[in-house]
């Protein structure tokens, strides 16, 4: 993969490391105040905000930035009727069972999830059906995505259910943004291995645009793919959780 579309990734997806940051800081002054859950909840929310607003000012995407805080609120409304401190991370492992269940469905039905997103992406949503190659990355792509969901929900759910708040804390942020860009990578090497490096020239922009919203400048020894798009797909990184 190119550095500048790894650049251009970690900082379109580094909206999960500020997800994980809240819970993390959470579960630290819990520990601290002796199990207040109302001030670890209020601080988790705060730190939510700086991050959000830190990201204003940086022109990050309004989506991600409205999204992160209102989960993170959430969450602690969440925790904070149920009196439970493990209820703040109640509402991101539903998030990655229901996305996990609506890739495996995709899969089954033989339109995967990131084939549709690319087909999306290229305003063309059966160009990617007619080619096999691309087809078979994309099955395997969402394979991938799928394999992310299950690693989070195999390790949290068990620290859920036994009340491990502080490992839920630890775990959510090292499977969050790290995993994501694992994923992100393996998706891009998948796909340029199915599809061949001469086809992978012509996709590789709308790969990126799915992903990041935003265009790769293409080199000048490169060709140019055969028709150009305008219409961004929607942002992958506004509807998965950590």
């Amino acid at each position: 993969m190119d550095r500048s579309i790894l650049a251009k990734l970690l900082d379109t997806w580094g909206a999960f490391l500020d997800a994980g940051l809240p819970s993390l800081v959470f579960v630290v002054v819990l520990t601290v105040s002796g199990r207040d859950l109302r001030l670890s909840l209020l601080v988790a929310l705060g730190v939510a905000v700086a991050l959000a607003v830190v990201r204003l000012i940086r022109r990050d995407k309004i989506g991600s930035v409205i999204a992160g805080v209102a989960g993170m609120a959430v969450s602690a409304l969440i925790a904070w009727r149920t009196g439970r401190p493990r209820d703040v991370f109640a509402l991101g492992l539903v998030i990655n069972a229901g996305w996990f269940v609506v890739y495996l469905v995709s899969v089954l039905v033989r339109w995967p999830a990131i084939g549709v997103m690319i087909g999306l992406a290229r305003n063309d949503k059966m160009a990617w059906r007619r080619d096999s190659g691309l087809a078979r990355g994309a099955r395997n792509a969402t394979l991938l995505w799928m394999a992310m969901f299950a690693i989070r929900l195999a390790v949290q759910v068990p620290l859920y259910l036994t009340d491990h708040v502080g490992a839920l804390g630890t775990v959510r942020v090292l499977l969050g943004w790290p995993l994501t860009i694992i994923t992100l990578i393996g998706t891009f090497v998948v796909l340029k291995a199915s599809v061949g490096s001469d086809a992978w020239v012509a996709l590789r922009d709308d790969v990126v645009k799915v992903f990041t919203g935003r265009i790769e400048p293409r080199r000048d020894d490169a060709p140019a793919p055969a028709a150009a798009h305008s219409t961004p797909a929607s942002d992958p990184a506004d509807r998965t959780g950590s």
